[in-house]
């Protein structure tokens, strides 16, 4: 799990570094919408600036599932590769991720 829960604190920025499997990974910002993808090891957010990520997607040449913890709505549903997790336009912060590699 990356991030907080409970504390009312916004994830603004993350990045996966990964030996195992090659991860690609996007977010949806505060102001900004849909940044440029990043690879392993790449921030995705911004440092500094304050502003909140409000949905994330990734991908993995291997198979995962990946759930955010959402102001207002808690813990998502799983989800798979390469679709978007947490709510965009709603103006409600991410505040956790968890990621596992699935079966």
């Amino acid at each position: 799990t990356c991030g907080t829960i409970g504390q009312g604190k916004r994830l603004e920025a993350f990045a996966i570094n990964s030996d195992s499997a090659n991860f690609t990974y996007q977010v949806h910002m505060q102001t900004y919408g849909d940044r440029p993808e990043c690879k392993n090891g790449e921030v995705a957010g911004s440092i500094g600036l304050g502003k909140r990520i409000e949905s994330i997607k990734i991908n993995c040449d291997k198979p995962i599932m990946y759930r955010v913890h959402q102001q207002t709505y808690g813990w998502s549903k799983w989800v798979t590769n390469n679709v978007w997790c947490g709510k965009k336009g709603e103006s409600k912060r991410i505040e956790a991720i968890e990621v596992k590699f699935s079966e």
